[in-house]
């Protein structure tokens, strides 16, 4: 199983009264946390997936020229990742290959989880 969800923009961004988001979120990590741990023994993997991505949840942050301008250049890697920057790690978490992978949060972002705050 892989989740997917976008925390790290809403971070840099400083969306204010996103606390039910937040905690929604921080749940999903926790379940798959969880999960990974009770269903590993029947062979289960759970990970996670944080990304913010050009799609249609994340068209209100994108919505002006102005606004998908400066989530650009806010990713040290300089673009708005798409479904096209995901699949490829979906894919792996879903193979043989990351079989030993399993209750992780991992960051697909162009680097935008490296930067700290504004």
């Amino acid at each position: 199983m892989v989740q997917l969800f976008s925390f790290h923009q809403l971070q840099v961004l400083k969306v204010i009264n996103h606390e039910a988001i937040s905690a929604a979120k921080a749940g999903i990590e926790g379940f798959a946390r969880s999960a990974a741990a009770t269903y590993a023994k029947d062979n289960l993997r759970v990970n996670v997936i944080s990304s913010i991505m050009d799609s249609n949840m994340s068209q209100k942050i994108l919505s002006t020229e102005a606004s998908r301008e400066v989530s650009k250049n806010m990713h040290p890697i300089s673009k708005i990742g798409d479904s096209d920057d995901i699949l490829p790690v979906i894919k792996w978490l879903l193979s043989p290959e990351a079989k030993w992978v399993t209750g992780q949060t991992i960051h697909v972002d162009g680097g935008l989880s490296t930067v700290k705050p504004r």
